[in-house]
């Protein structure tokens, strides 16, 4: 007679595995939905929530979780609410906690390439800062084609999603990245202009971004 390939003992341990399986999902669950209460009680007070489900419903006109992927996205409705964004990582937090998903995945499945441009620029644009007149994200504004920026000197690029923090600190010479926007900002009473720039790693599978004075920069 053939050995079985199970045994009580098998069977036990596959018992206990399934249960601990069901508690793990019983409990996200609980937690999540604890979470997304907390999140919609605070619509009415907080501005970076009553954003994020602001951006829910315009990706998600039907209001089902389940018919997002197919039910058409209201892309004037996505753009209004970017202009109103001053902390996109609060409304990021905040959309996280409500819809168990990343808000930048969404918005790259929602949009093409050149309108998640230009929500991200609309949202992440320094408070105290002005769009360049006559530019358009991933574009040169006389030209229509995307510009490469290289140090001058040792350029400092700081971070997309920090501007306090740097990003990287780049040789002279050297590529920077591409030029997607430009912004005057003004730092302690002087105003200058900076570039939004994007760059890769080695093998081009995750992009970044990141501001650096125009002064450091040349193009090409």
């Amino acid at each position: 007679m053939e050995k079985l390939p199970f045994n009580a003992r098998n069977i036990e341990i596959f018992q206990w595995f399934i249960i601990g399986l069901t508690g793990y999902f019983l409990l996200r669950s609980g937690i999540l939905k604890v979470l997304k209460t907390s999140e919609y009680n605070k619509a009415g007070t907080d501005a970076n929530t009553s954003l994020a489900i602001a951006i829910r419903q315009a990706v998600n006109p039907w209001g089902v979780d389940w018919a997002i992927e197919f039910d058409g996205t209201s892309e004037g409705e996505l753009m209004d609410v970017a202009k109103q964004i001053t902390d996109f990582e609060s409304v990021a937090a905040s959309y996280s906690r409500l819809y168990a998903e990343n808000l930048v995945d969404r918005l790259q499945k929602e949009l093409s390439v050149q309108g998640f441009q230009q929500f991200i620029g609309a949202a992440k644009a320094p408070k105290n800062s002005t769009t360049v007149p006559g530019t358009t994200p991933g574009t040169n504004p006389t030209s229509g084609k995307i510009e490469s920026l290289f140090a001058v000197g040792t350029a400092t690029v700081f971070k997309f999603e920090d501007s306090a923090q740097i990003a990287k600190t780049v040789p002279v010479g050297q590529l920077i990245g591409q030029k997607i926007g430009a912004y005057y900002i003004t730092s302690q009473g002087v105003r200058r202009l900076y570039y939004l720039v994007r760059w890769t790693t080695l093998l081009g599978y995750k992009e970044y971004k990141g501001f650096v004075l125009a002064t450091q920069t040349r193009q090409q």
